[in-house]
């Protein structure tokens, strides 16, 4: 009765959920176990996959648009959930995966310290539980796999940036302004760290760079305008922007606009993400770079791991993926765009 009740919430779930705007209610069960459906034996033998998302913020909305495509390219059934940014509605959502019969589920944790119980929760259950893109603090025992590429990387590749348009403007300094994510992501203060490392406190950019301000917006567009626009009115020598995601990168350039600053030709602007957001900010102008994850490797890579565990195969507990993060500009954008399924 219960994988019965499952798969048919699977239906309702795949028609409904996938946009993760619905949750199954306890009528919703009651009428299930008082009218059982009866499942072929095709449908028997369909696995089905849960995709537990921190959010649905563009980077996300992109990210769970591959796993969706991944888990239809495998012919799984799936179901997809947003925590909103919550962690309790996370732990919801995974007691739900496992009301469901889930037999594995992708979480992208909403915080690397508070997520962990759900994750325990669902691994308890005989879930096999495959972390994606951002790390939780975890004992190998707690989840099947990690799957993620080097988060250096992604500082690594906009500290090239920088680097690059010094050493093409030899006469000019950066006053840098730094926009942060989520105070409690470990990929993010990785990012933030190795950028520090490899520009700002490189031994050839001393006298030319110098950290102004930094601060947290919590990848919000609006609590990226609001740090900015009371940035530039204490310190308007800040003529470089960096910053963790693209959403926040847009709410930069309204930001400096609203204070009657042209983003296109008097700031430096690298981004991070490479979603739709950062290849119209490219297109435009207003961004000079973003750094492009590559959603369609993670949702790929995600998919392999996910064959091993319906299979029953033992797998790394960790799985690295190369080229994870990528440096674009408005000379490459076309190509990883198209590379990545972007348009």
């Amino acid at each position: 009765m219960k994988k019965l009740t499952a798969l048919f919430l699977t239906a309702v779930m795949l028609l409904s959920l996938s946009s993760c705007q619905k949750t199954p209610t306890d009528n919703d069960k009651e009428t299930l176990e008082s009218n059982p459906v009866v499942a072929t034996p095709e449908q028997e033998e369909k696995h089905l996959i849960g995709f537990s998302m921190s959010a649905l913020d563009s980077t996300m909305k992109l990210t769970l648009d591959n796993f969706e495509r991944m888990a239809t390219e495998h012919g799984w059934d799936y179901v997809s959930l947003s925590a909103d940014g919550d962690t309790s509605k996370e732990l919801t959502n995974c007691e739900n995966f496992i009301s469901l019969g889930c037999e594995a589920v992708v979480i992208m944790v909403c915080d690397s310290d508070a997520s962990v119980p759900a994750i325990r929760l669902m691994t308890e259950a005989g879930i096999k539980v495959i972390i994606a893109g951002r790390s939780a603090k975890v004992e190998d025992d707690d989840y099947y796999c990690y799957v993620s590429g080097s988060q250096a990387l992604g500082g690594i590749c906009q500290a090239d940036y920088v680097n690059q348009w010094l050493q093409d403007h030899p006469d000019q300094n950066l006053n840098i302004g730094i926009v942060r994510g989520l105070p409690t992501s470990v990929p993010a203060q990785i990012k933030y760290d190795a950028f520090i490392e490899n520009c700002v406190d490189l031994p050839e950019n001393e006298g030319r760079v110098k950290l102004i301000m930094e601060g947290y917006a919590d990848a919000e567009a609006e609590k990226a305008y609001n740090l900015v626009t009371d940035w530039m009115q204490v310190y308007p020598e800040i003529n470089c922007f960096i910053s963790q995601a693209d959403d926040m990168t847009s709410g930069i350039v309204n930001a400096l606009r609203a204070q009657n600053y042209d983003p296109v030709d008097d700031f430096v602007i690298v981004s991070a993400d490479g979603n739709s957001v950062g290849i119209a900010g490219l297109r435009s102008g207003e961004f000079d770079a973003t750094v492009c994850l590559s959603l369609r490797s993670l949702g790929d890579s995600c998919g392999d791991v996910a064959e091993k565990a319906f299979s029953g195969e033992a797998c790394d507990k960790t799985v690295n993926i190369d080229q994870y993060y990528r440096l674009m500009t408005l000379d490459n954008v076309d190509e990883i765009a198209a590379e990545e399924g972007l348009e």
